[in-house]
């Protein structure tokens, strides 16, 4: 990777699902297209098999065995979980980015803000998230890391200093997340700025289990446009 070593102000490292856009819009996304998947292939009404799947996750149980319950006549049908995993994992997914993170990034950029983008997952799925958002404006693909495609996620050092190895003047680094259990370890350990953006009642990972004293963030937010202003205030 490259080094711009003539920048000087700060780098905002972001999280993607749960502080980009609500991970639950791909969850729904992808309920969608196993209700379509299902009606063609067993004739099962969408309607039905997305009220079974919702119900489902908003409990905390499985879909895909939600749906063998109560649809009996799948559970004789091979490879019906597998394929149900497949579309989970693979579909194009129908999302939109929120106005707030859309403010923020186009903010961070007429400032002239440096950002990268680390999350854990598929290299399929969170690219298919990162276009299907249109992140990937945003983003200079060298200071994007997806888990699957480095070979090492979030609860490893290498992400958050690989970054900062690109940006070695730079003034500051501030990591933005959700998820105290992997989001902020590593760079409290390096020293950055954490935010953690508050749950509005939708994230689907909690924020109450808190590893240990040093997986907790500098800082609680309740929207990016705090995060902005922090940044900009460095």
């Amino acid at each position: 990777m490259t080094h711009d070593i003539h920048y000087h102000g700060p780098v905002a490292i972001l999280d993607l699902d749960d502080t980009l856009y609500p991970e639950a819009d791909y969850v729904a996304s992808a309920y969608r297209a196993i209700s379509e998947a299902l009606e063609r292939r067993d004739d099962l009404d969408p309607a039905a098999t997305l009220k079974v799947m919702n119900r489902a996750f908003r409990i905390g149980n499985n879909p895909f065995d939600a749906l063998l319950d109560a649809f009996p006549a799948i559970s004789r049908k091979e490879l019906f979980t597998p394929m149900c995993v497949s579309i989970y994992r693979f579909h194009t997914p129908l999302l939109s980015l929120p106005a707030e993170s859309r403010e923020f990034l186009n903010l961070m950029r007429e400032k002239g803000v440096r950002m990268a983008l680390v999350t854990d997952g598929r290299v399929t799925t969170q690219w298919a998230k990162i276009k299907a958002l249109g992140l990937d404006e945003y983003f200079n693909p060298a200071d994007i890391w997806v888990s699957e495609e480095r070979g090492i996620g979030k609860l490893a050092v290498d992400p958050w200093r690989t970054i900062a190895s690109r940006y070695p003047e730079a003034k500051a680094f501030i990591a933005i997340g959700d998820n105290p259990s992997k989001d902020f370890l590593y760079p409290n350990m390096l020293g950055f700025t954490t935010l953690c953006l508050k749950d509005r009642g939708c994230n689907v990972h909690p924020q109450n289990v808190i590893p240990s004293e040093a997986h907790r963030p500098s800082r609680i937010i309740r929207s990016l446009s705090e995060a902005a202003q922090i940044i900009l205030d460095i």
